[in-house]
């Protein structure tokens, strides 16, 4: 889909079902709308930019779970990069005219992903440089991660 970055300005804030507001929202939205544009002229989906954020977290976890600093420093910004596809996907569905409900399942189910590769990979990273004393620790921390959104995703799979 062949469209100017002025028109993916206009349109990435006026379709959102929430208003930029926060903190978050000042930092990665005008980012977001430049990779929007991108993946546009690309023609990547917003589905593939959701899965490719999820990927990333994947890779960042795995990072963060060595003992070398620089692939920590680098698996670090996995979780950063997650969150600004996250903004990316939802603008390019909605400028493409595909938002819907699979589209959001997918979205979020890249939240479960994401936030559940970070924090494995901080806690076997941790494990690994401490001792297996840790272990406890860490299969609560995963768990508590999965957990953290197990009341939403249920109302997901009602739908």
């Amino acid at each position: 889909m062949q469209i100017g970055l002025s028109e993916v300005k206009a349109r990435c804030e006026r379709d959102r079902f929430f208003a930029y507001s926060g903190f978050h929202d000042r930092l990665f939205a005008p980012i977001a709308v430049y990779l929007a544009w991108l993946s546009l002229w690309l023609g990547v989906s917003g589905n593939q930019v959701s899965w490719i954020s999820g990927f990333v977290a994947v890779i960042g976890g795995f990072m963060l779970a060595t003992n070398d600093p620089l692939l920590i420093l680098i698996g670090s910004f996995g979780y950063i990069i997650w969150y600004l596809l996250d903004y990316v996907d939802g603008v390019v569905a909605r400028i493409e005219g595909k938002g819907g409900v699979s589209g959001q399942y997918i979205d979020w189910i890249m939240h479960v992903i994401a936030h559940t590769a970070i924090v494995s990979g901080i806690c076997i990273g941790a494990m690994e440089n401490t001792g297996a004393w840790l272990l406890p620790f860490v299969i609560m921390s995963i768990i508590a991660s999965v957990l953290s959104f197990a009341k939403i995703s249920m109302g997901w799979f009602a739908i």
